[in-house]
């Protein structure tokens, strides 16, 4: 998020001949280029292609992402050559090329380490062991405990063997934290704060509404 901010100020302020003034339409193409790509890669970490970053993108530039199975990248692909351009037409010196072009960086490192994230397989036998262990453990307390309380043991172990799975069922939720489920990353809010910020930098008239929490505020998307 804040590499996307400092990246589209940057672009604004330094990416232009000296005597002009306001955005110029590749500094916007290139900044509505950026959420194309924080909508592509939020589209492939929950592997729900939803096509919103094509609004982002020309014809032309649709074309040429759709012929890449990792959009995302393709779309940075673009953004470095354009990079490169602006340094060719000396709207922009080395430091100002080097500074823009490592938040390109930080922005495929991001987008590697979520992939990376998001492509790790946990063992099965993780979550058959865990769920044997714990079956396991009840049994034993329950039987432990029988001679004397009786039957009230076993009520003592359902209230231990509940507490437990619960806690495995929390922990299997977080195995696959881009999931669009309420315990994953909220990765909606997170892109469309980031495209609110965006566009009201560029002066645009209508901008979306921030994602609104998900039943009566318990949580957010």
């Amino acid at each position: 998020m804040n590499d996307s901010r400092s990246r589209a100020r940057a672009l604004m302020a330094y990416s232009h001949p000296a005597d002009y003034k306001g955005i110029s339409q590749q500094e916007e193409k290139m900044i509505k280029r950026h959420l194309a790509f924080l909508y592509a890669l939020k589209a492939s970490l929950r592997r729900k292609q939803d096509g919103l970053y094509e609004k982002y993108l020309c014809e032309d530039e649709r074309n040429q992402v759709k012929a890449f199975t990792n959009i995302p990248n393709a779309i940075l692909d673009i953004q470095a050559r354009e990079l490169q351009l602006l340094q060719d037409m000396n709207y922009i010196d080395g430091f100002k090329f080097l500074h823009l072009n490592g938040v390109l960086t930080n922005f495929t490192d991001g987008m590697g380490k979520s992939e990376r994230i998001n492509n790790t397989v946990f063992p099965t036998t993780y979550v058959y062991f865990t769920r044997l262990f714990i079956w396991m453990l009840v049994i034993l307390v329950t039987m432990a405990l029988s001679s004397e309380l009786g039957p009230s043991s076993i009520f003592l172990g359902w209230i231990i063997g509940f507490v437990f799975h619960t806690t495995h069922i929390n922990g299997m939720s977080l195995m696959n934290p881009f999931e669009f489920i309420p315990s994953g990353v909220p990765l909606d809010s997170i892109t469309r704060t980031i495209e609110i910020n965006l566009l009201e930098g560029l002066g645009e008239k209508f901008v979306p509404a921030p994602i609104a929490p998900e039943r009566g505020g318990e949580y957010i998307l």
